[in-house]
């Protein structure tokens, strides 16, 4: 099990871990429909996971803005797949009202901390990131982030590379920032949410599309021991 789920019991209970199984949730209802020929969304299916989404949009301002960039990519990257063009609008209309309501609430409601994270420290991160990584500590920090995330689950992921583009993209945000190392390695906190439903979903169908791949025994034995 990746290990922001097995030490999920540790530490603070914050609300971004409800992301963690609501999340997948939402992920995988959305990609099964895009991923089901014909009609892609029925009337309640669609209802059910607009109403998972909002759900988990509930949690944090965090999760709105990781659902609807979630919900954009997909509709862009699977485009061709997607038959209900109505769907496809409401979708569209259901991700910009949270992304609005996460301006708005920064807007006017955020009270922004000295040392929290935002966007723009994300992106003031990314330079910082090539100068820290040269301190021993910190780039054996990195280096586990990167085994764990990108060698162990990311690999399979690439089997379906629209996952993994939007997996990696999640990652990203952990990658650039430095808040102590518990971006990187402190499993048991609550900064692994955003990432991981996105992580797990892409690593699953890339193990699935690669079980199909194999066909002989042999070779899906090798993948059980893998």
């Amino acid at each position: 099990a990746h290990p922001a789920w097995s030490h999920a019991s540790l530490g603070d209970f914050y609300a971004d871990r409800f992301f963690m199984p609501l999340g997948l949730l939402y992920v995988t209802l959305l990609y099964g429909a895009i991923d089901r020929q014909g009609n892609n969304f029925t009337r309640n299916y669609l209802l059910l996971t607009l109403a998972i989404g909002l759900l988990d949009a509930s949690a944090t301002e965090r999760v709105s803005i990781m659902i609807a960039l979630f919900t954009i990519a997909s509709l862009v990257l699977y485009r061709k797949r997607i038959a209900d063009r109505n769907s496809i609008v409401i979708l569209a209309v259901f991700s910009l009202a949270l992304l609005t309501h996460v301006f708005l609430y920064v807007k006017f409601l955020y009270v922004h901390h000295v040392g929290t994270g935002s966007l723009s420290s994300i992106l003031q991160g990314i330079p910082a990131f090539f100068e820290q990584i040269k301190a021993p500590a910190y780039a054996a920090k990195v280096q586990e982030f990167i085994v764990i995330n990108v060698l162990l689950f990311g690999l399979f992921a690439l089997f379906d590379w629209r996952l993994a583009l939007i997996a990696f993209a999640a990652l990203l945000p952990n990658l650039f920032t430095n808040i102590g190392g518990a971006e990187k390695i402190g499993w048991g906190t609550h900064y692994h949410s955003m990432y991981f439903p996105f992580l797990v979903f892409a690593s699953a169908i890339g193990v699935s599309k690669l079980w199909a791949y194999l066909g002989a025994a042999k070779y899906r034995l090798i993948l059980i021991m893998a």
